[in-house]
């Protein structure tokens, strides 16, 4: 796309017939509730999912194509405080379905110079598919760090979860991916996106059955 504007069309006319939806569903919903047709309620509630997903997907198309500029509002932030505030809210909305985020930070001087906006999506985004490709009885970690590399000073975020997108761990008699569990999307394009942008880097590593997702940004340095 050439600008975000491109991408706004879609996403408003994505939104606006979502919201027809819901207001289709939920009547849908308490009928067959107080009738107790709870096969056809299953129904419905697989339509308001994919609808969510739809949505999710086309939100992030917006970020995406608004993270290929580099008008970025880049400011010094404290990385350690940042994650601790995101897991906060995001195990505040996981207690509902009985999940949760642990959350590891170093003592340690944190300052990143990068858009908060930006990296809010981007470790939501990485959050979002810790939770979706792991069991539903395992907690993601996520862990923000300093590191010294070559005299120079990297502040890391990694988040680690175990992995239930294979079917065996054994591929040498042909077992095949569990694409139950596939989801295309953007989150890993803007999580490399955003890296790329605040000078850093992104990877993605998967060992002994627990993916890792590392992003690795530049330390702020004393003059910001």
């Amino acid at each position: 796309t050439d600008s975000p504007t491109d991408i706004l069309a879609l996403y408003n006319a994505v939104e606006m017939n979502i919201s027809a939806v819901w207001t289709s569903s939920a009547r849908l919903r308490v009928g067959l509730s107080e009738s107790r047709d709870y096969a056809k309620l299953s129904e419905v509630l697989a339509i308001e999912g994919a609808m969510s997903n739809i949505s999710a997907v086309c939100g992030n198309a917006f970020e995406y194509a608004n993270m290929l500029y580099q008008n970025q509002n880049s400011t010094v932030i404290d990385a350690g405080e940042l994650v601790m505030n995101l897991a906060e809210r995001c195990n505040a909305a996981l207690a509902k379905c009985g999940r949760r985020i642990e959350v590891l930070t170093e003592p340690l001087d944190l300052r990143i110079y990068a858009d908060s906006r930006r990296a809010v999506v981007a470790l939501v985004n990485a959050v979002q598919n810790a939770l979706l490709y792991s069991p539903k009885d395992t907690e993601p970690i996520l862990a923000v760090y300093r590191r010294e590399q070559r005299g120079r000073s990297f502040v890391e975020f990694r988040i680690t979860n175990d992995s239930s997108m294979f079917a065996s761990r054994d591929f040498s008699g042909g077992k095949e991916l569990n694409f139950s569990y596939q989801r295309v999307g953007f989150g890993i394009p803007i999580i490399k996106r955003f890296a790329s942008v605040s000078g850093g880097s992104f990877s993605m590593t998967e060992e002994h059955g627990r993916v890792t997702v590392t992003i690795t940004l530049p330390a702020a340095n004393s003059d910001y």
